[in-house]
C-alpha cells in the first residue's frame, strides 16, 4: 500500500466521521426541536384549559431546551391567572354559604386578565347585592317584629353597605325609634374622635390596629351580640400599607359581616372600606 492510498482512505475516514457527526447533531437538534415544541404546545393547551399549575410546570421544562422571554412572560402570567381563579373559587363557595360580602370581596379581586372570569365576576357581585339585600330586608322585619333591635341594626347596616334604598330607610325608622330610648354612651363626638385618632401618625401593630377599631365600634355602636372585631389580612392601596380587620356577627350557624376597617400601618389612621364606591373613607 502506497502512500497516496493510506492518504486517500484518511481522507474518506475524515470525510465519513464529519458526515456521521452532522446527521448525529441535526437528529439531536431535530428532537430538541420537537420536545421543546411538544411541551410548549401542551402547556398552553393546559393553559386554556385553566390547568395552570400542570401549564407552569412543562413551560419551566421547556425553558430547560430553549431559553425564551416569551415562555417566563408565559410562566408570569399562569401565576397571575391562577390567582385569579383561587379568588373567583373563592367568591363562589361563599355566595353559595351566603356569606354574600364575602363573596363580593373575592369577586372584586378578579382581574380583566381572564375576560370571562372578569365578566362573570362583575354578573355574580350584582347577584349578591341583590340576595344579600332581600335576606336582609326580611331577617330585619323579622328582628323588628321581635323588637330584637341589636340583630336589626346588623341587617341594616350589612344593607346599607350595599343599597341605601327607600325600603332600607322605612326599615331604620323603628330601629332608629328605639334606640332614642337607651341610654346614651357618655361619649361625644369630640371623645369618638380622641378614641380613633389616638396615637395617630405613629406606626402601629396588628394588635394596635384592631384595638383602634375596636375602640371606635363600641363608642359609635350599641352594644350587639356575638359581635366580633379581628384583624384578617395585609392590604396595600394607592401604594400605602394597611392592616384590614374584619367586624362580624355570629348569627346561627354562620357570620353576617358588617364592615371591613383599614388601619394605615405607618400612620395609624383608620378607614372604613365602601363596598358599592370601591374606596376608603375615613372615620372621624
Amino acid at each position: 500500500m502506497n502512500k497516496k492510498n493510506i492518504n486517500k482512505k484518511i481522507i474518506y475516514c475524515t470525510v465519513a466521521i464529519g458526515v456521521i457527526g452532522i446527521i448525529s447533531a441535526g437528529i439531536y437538534r431535530h428532537h430538541k426541536i420537537k420536545t421543546y415544541n411538544m411541551l410548549l404546545n401542551e402547556a398552553n393547551n393546559n393553559l386554556k384549559s385553566y390547568k395552570y399549575d400542570e401549564a407552569i410546570i412543562l413551560f419551566k421544562e421547556a425553558m430547560k431546551y430553549k431559553k425564551d422571554l416569551g415562555i417566563k412572560n408565559s410562566i408570569n402570567l399562569a401565576e397571575k391567572l391562577k390567582i385569579n381563579k383561587k379568588s373567583y373559587e373563592n367568591a363562589l363557595s361563599f355566595m353559595k354559604e351566603e356569606r354574600y360580602l364575602d363573596a363580593i370581596d373575592n369577586f372584586k379581586k378578579v382581574s380583566d386578565i381572564d375576560k370571562n372570569l372578569y365578566k362573570d365576576s362583575q354578573k355574580n357581585i350584582e347577584e349578591c347585592k341583590k340576595s344579600l339585600v332581600s335576606k336582609n330586608i326580611m331577617l330585619s322585619k323579622e328582628s323588628v317584629s321581635n323588637n330584637d333591635y341589636s340583630k336589626d341594626n346588623k341587617y341594616i347596616t350589612d344593607i346599607t353597605n350595599i343599597d341605601n334604598n327607600k325600603e332600607v330607610k322605612q326599615l331604620q325608622k323603628p330601629m332608629n325609634k328605639k334606640i332614642k330610648s337607651y341610654p346614651q354612651k357618655s361619649e361625644n363626638i369630640e371623645k369618638k374622635s380622641q378614641i380613633i385618632n389616638r396615637n395617630i401618625n405613629k406606626p402601629v401593630s396588628k394588635q394596635q390596629a384592631e384595638d383602634k377599631i375596636k375602640n371606635y365600634i363600641k363608642s359609635t355602636s350599641q352594644e350587639i351580640p356575638n359581635l366580633k372585631v379581628e384583624y384578617d389580612h395585609d392590604d396595600t392601596k394607592s401604594g400605602r400599607k394597611y392592616f384590614v380587620i374584619h367586624v362580624y356577627c355570629i348569627v346561627d350557624d354562620h357570620t353576617a359581616t358588617m364592615g371591613w376597617y383599614y388601619v394605615n400601618e405607618q400612620d395609624g389612621k383608620c378607614s372604613k372600606w365602601d363596598l358599592a364606591e370601591d374606596k376608603l373613607v375615613p372615620l372621624t
